[in-house]
């Protein structure tokens, strides 16, 4: 009882709503993941927390996630809403006081006594529970939510000037790097409104226009521009230049002056590939591999990223090497994971992704005998006397 007493005591002097934060002791958002554009989201407020206040900040968290993962639009297909109550009571204290007089053998007195306490509260607490499905066009047929919309209305209502940087929890990519923070004031990722940021002349060359979105999105001459470079890269990928097709992937992957899209990146990143830039095919790779902007699926992963292996790319070699070795996405196969371990430590020019392909090759090696060690080997020496193509640095 006194434990209780303590915990309302505290939530008590706080004296205020809940605010938009991740699920602590007073309250806040949380969210379950179902599938790749299915989520379950939850806010919990406390005893000074509005329902109206609980379902609005549900529906903040539903937005957050939706342009996070890389959608613009969901629909709620489930939603429970209710009060959590709780009551206590405040301790009894009970006071004696009276007077007595003595009149020979005969006392007469008064006693009286007063009880304080014993009052009871309640405490209703709300909350707000959400199942959406996500989707990265408006779909037909379904009521949906904007999400940008949303964000942008329920923000406004609350004042709220900045939202929680965990917006999204991304699996480490093969390569060992994360994602970067969604950037919540991204200009709009519409490609009339991103080309718009530029007045190109008619006939300019999509090399020139690459040749522009570089300069601008490095600062040459001045300071970095994303949004600008993102227009002349999308110019020039719409022409079919696949060095601008892959850096607007790029682009639009990171967030960096558009509003990150996954769907989009992925979407030039495969027109990239299909010409053969190594670099589009790396990482149109590693989207299947990491389930990003597409469905996970390790045997599309294998195949882009083997393209890039043979091109040589080393981070693509090593990640092949392990694809063999674990038979994800391909047959297990350990004398062509020691081939692209060997060759990828041969070839890199980064000396930790050098050690990394060199242990890896090494703790393979006792795993396999000396005839499949030395078929490994005379494998790789063949490769790399044929050379590959030119291998771009990203």
């Amino acid at each position: 009882m006194a434990k209780l007493l303590v915990i309302v005591a505290i939530i008590m002097s706080c004296g205020c709503a809940t605010t938009y934060q991740r699920v602590g002791f007073g309250g806040g958002y949380s969210e379950t993941q179902l599938d790749e554009n299915v989520f379950t989201v939850n806010f919990r407020g406390n005893g000074y927390t509005s329902m109206e206040r609980a379902s609005d900040f549900s529906l903040l968290r539903c937005a957050e996630l939706t342009l996070s993962h890389g959608y613009g639009y969901f629909s709620v297909v489930d939603n429970k809403s209710f009060v959590s109550s709780s009551t206590y009571s405040t301790p009894t204290t009970s006071k004696t006081t009276g007077s007595a007089v003595v009149y020979g053998n005969t006392v007469q007195g008064t006693a009286k006594t007063t009880t304080t306490g014993g009052q009871v509260y309640t405490i209703s607490k709300p909350s707000d529970a959400n199942t959406i499905v996500c989707f990265v066009e408006k779909p037909e047929g379904v009521f949906s939510y904007d999400a940008q919309f949303i964000l942008n209305s329920i923000t406004a209502k609350y004042g709220i000037s900045t939202l929680s940087p965990n917006t999204a929890w991304e699996a480490d990519s093969p390569d060992g790097s994360r994602s970067d923070v969604p950037e919540w004031d991204a200009p709009p990722d519409e490609d009339d409104e991103v080309e718009n940021r530029v007045a190109v002349s008619e006939g300019i060359s999509p090399s020139a226009l690459f040749n522009l979105g570089i300069k601008s999105l490095n600062g040459d001459g001045g300071s970095s521009d994303p949004g600008k470079a993102a227009a002349f890269f999308l110019i020039a990928a719409k022409a079919g230049h696949p060095r601008a097709q892959y850096t607007l992937g790029t682009l639009y992957e990171k967030g960096t002056g558009v509003v990150r899209n996954y769907a989009k990146a992925v979407r030039w990143y495969r027109l990239a590939a299909d010409q053969g830039d190594i670099d589009g095919q790396y990482a149109l790779g590693r989207m299947f591999y990491d389930g990003k902007g597409v469905t996970q699926d390790y045997g599309e992963a294998a195949k882009w990223l083997l393209g890039a292996a043979e091109q040589g790319d080393t981070d693509a070699q090593y990640i092949v090497g392990t694809m063999f070795e674990n038979a994800t996405g391909v047959p297990q196969d350990k004398i062509q994971a020691h081939m692209w371990f060997n060759l990828s430590a041969r070839l890199s020019h980064d000396e930790k992704g050098r050690r990394t392909a060199i242990e890896a090759r090494e703790v393979l090696a006792n795993k396999m005998t000396a005839m499949e060690v030395t078929q490994a080997q005379h494998l790789a020496r063949d490769k790399f006397e044929h050379g590959f193509g030119p291998k771009r640095k990203r």
